[in-house]
């Protein structure tokens, strides 16, 4: 329902509610493969388009705080991407 709403809202114009709305679905374990397009879509619609390069997450059975293993992950997840893009544009 979270992912039909947030595709509802962003076709309405309302992007800033439909993120909102699809980070709830993502949290709701909707597939990813129908999320991840629809979130990227917002983020066109609000003029990011340059933060815009993927995404991933990490999952946790409870709801919390990212721990500092996470964001060391997420850092060096970042840090890879930026190299194989800079390998990619080089190519």
């Amino acid at each position: 329902a979270r992912l039909l709403l947030g595709r509802a809202l962003l076709a309405s114009g309302d992007a800033a509610t439909a993120l909102i709305e699809l980070r709830k679905a993502v949290e709701a374990k909707a597939p990813q493969d129908q999320v991840v397009p629809e979130i990227a879509r917002v983020l066109l619609a609000q003029g990011e388009a340059g933060k815009v390069l993927g995404t991933f997450g990490i999952y946790r059975n409870e709801p919390g705080e990212p721990s500092r293993a996470d964001l060391e992950l997420v850092e060096e997840f970042s840090r890879l991407a930026a190299l194989a893009v800079g390998f990619h544009l080089a190519a």
